[in-house]
């Protein structure tokens, strides 16, 4: 079976492509800059065109899933910015972390070692909001983020083993529920449901709830 082969040749691939990422270590950085470049363009963009300057700040923590290759399931954590364009749409970015659960031979581990994973970055969208019932609002999101995803075996005494780490730019989709209050001013999510692709054929979904405010 595979658990029996070798180490080397169960993930020589992951290592071929760890050397070819340091090469691209600088290409990643200039992707970043541009996506920076380009949300700060799109807010300068909504002060020209809206009549009120409205922005929303907030945090959400709860859980996220992990599936393609490997599947896992770990605590995640989000902060978020708004600019609303009307009180219907918004440009939004987020920064999305999450780190995962240290299981034994989950992502398919030499003997039983335990193995962490974890990603984190930035998305860039559209956020559109509407209002169902007396303060509780209907929103859905979509566009781009950029992630970077690793999974690294644990090794007590020596140093972890990197079985693979990517990263690059995806489309992203999410939806969730909010209470307003105190004349909108302050927020409450309910739930919010995101579901994004990550580098190497993964998938992420994310669970989670939060607070936030505009001014």
């Amino acid at each position: 079976t595979s658990i029996s082969r070798p180490f080397h040749e169960q993930y020589s691939h992951y290592f071929e492509k760890e050397k070819f990422m340091k090469k691209q270590t600088s290409k990643n950085n200039q992707s970043i800059n541009v996506m920076g470049i380009l949300f700060i363009g799109l807010l300068f963009t909504a002060t020209a065109f809206a009549e009120d300057k409205n922005y929303q700040f907030g945090g959400l923590i709860g859980t996220g899933t992990i599936s393609g290759d490997e599947s896992d399931f770990g605590f995640n954590g989000q902060l978020n910015a708004n600019y609303w364009l009307n009180e219907n749409f918004a440009v939004e970015s987020r920064i999305i972390g999450q780190a995962n659960l240290v299981t034994p031979s989950i992502h398919g581990a030499i003997d039983g070692k335990k193995v962490s994973s974890a990603y984190g970055g930035y998305t860039l969208g559209i956020k559109a909001e509407h209002s169902i019932l007396g303060g509780i609002n209907l929103y859905g999101n979509t566009g781009i983020n950029y992630m970077q995803y690793q999974i690294e075996q644990i090794n007590d005494s020596e140093k972890n083993a990197m079985l693979f780490k990517d990263s690059g730019f995806n489309p992203y989709i999410g939806a969730g529920l909010e209470w307003r209050f105190a004349d909108d001013k302050f927020g409450f999510t309910l739930v919010d449901v995101q579901r994004m692709k990550l580098p190497g054929g993964h998938f992420a979904t994310t669970y989670t709830s939060g607070f936030n405010i505009r001014f």
